[in-house]
């Protein structure tokens, strides 16, 4: 039992970990462009506004993966049926939004333009915390997270 839990543990912290990789360098560099054109910041340049965005998004990513891993780690400690635990899921999906919107707290002022940045930043969290837990989730719960059992029968492992 001892070695099952670690065993998927490692997988699922290592799966984590990718995600975020992805989302970090693929995805905030084509917002942080994306919104140097969209954004008017109050006082300071574009540049420095989308520095610190890039630098929320970090914290978002953080948080994030944090909810996932308690994600994770519920789902190995529950040897429950499947679907047993799919309101967890959203609860703790939930908890990973509402950090991505809180974040937005932080976001220098703007003129305008801070819509789009506070949408992507809870889509960031959305999507990190669905692709970590989607992927990554123990077999015991693996079709809990909803899109799960469509991409999981697409993985080529």
């Amino acid at each position: 039992m001892k070695g099952y839990f670690f065993k998927n543990l490692l997988v699922a912290v290592g799966g984590l970990v990718l995600s975020a990789a992805v989302v970090y360098y693929l995805l905030i560099p084509v917002e942080a462009a994306l919104l140097r054109e969209l954004v008017s910041p109050e006082s300071g340049t574009v540049e420095e506004w989308a520095a610190d965005f890039s630098g929320l998004q970090s914290w978002v990513i953080v948080t994030s993966l944090v909810v996932a891993l308690v994600w994770l780690l519920v789902a190995l400690i529950d040897p429950g049926r499947h679907g047993s635990l799919r309101r967890w899921w959203m609860a703790l999906g939930l908890v990973a939004v509402l950090l991505g919107l809180v974040a937005c707290i932080w976001l220098p002022q703007a003129q305008s333009g801070v819509v789009y940045a506070v949408l992507l930043s809870v889509l960031n969290a959305a999507l990190l915390y669905w692709l970590g837990t989607a992927w990554w989730t123990p077999a015991t719960h693996k079709y809990d997270p909803f899109g799960s059992q469509f991409l999981r029968a697409r993985l080529p492992w």
